[in-house]
């Protein structure tokens, strides 16, 4: 586990599990003693604020790092391949087994982070577009 924290800054819980094939109980028991053990650290996830993110202890920076979802990766690749999709389109394209909450809250977080914008589009609809971050000017 910790070999794929180093390799794998940022990486979430779900990850962690999948990699690994662990439920959550046995994932979370060995994620509290590396972080007690000041073996990693946790924070919650950038895009994804009810995901924790885990990382080295002697990651270099404040923040910890950008990893998208399976569910965000999709989303940006759809919206890369299909620029002004609403998100109905996407809701039956991308994520047909996921309420649609789920789309609007991870089409919300990428649009806070910078990765996607969203324009009114006919009647009532709304439009999204994959976008690149811009770096904050100092």
């Amino acid at each position: 586990m910790l070999e794929l924290i180093n390799t794998n800054p940022g990486i979430i819980l779900s990850d962690i599990k999948a990699s690994l094939g662990l439920n959550n109980g046995v994932a979370g028991y060995h994620l509290g003693l590396l972080e007690q053990s000041d073996l990693i650290r946790s924070a919650p996830a950038p895009l994804d604020r009810r995901a924790r993110c885990f990382f080295p202890i002697d990651w270099p920076h404040d923040e910890p790092p950008y990893r998208f979802t399976a569910t965000q990766q999709r989303v940006l690749h759809y919206l890369t391949e299909n620029p002004g999709s609403s998100t109905s389109e996407m809701a039956r394209h991308i994520t047909p087994q996921y309420r649609r909450q789920s789309l609007d809250y991870t089409l919300q977080r990428l649009a806070e982070a910078g990765y996607a914008r969203c324009a009114s589009g006919p009647g009532s609809s709304r439009l999204w577009y994959a976008e690149e971050p811009q770096p904050a000017h100092e």
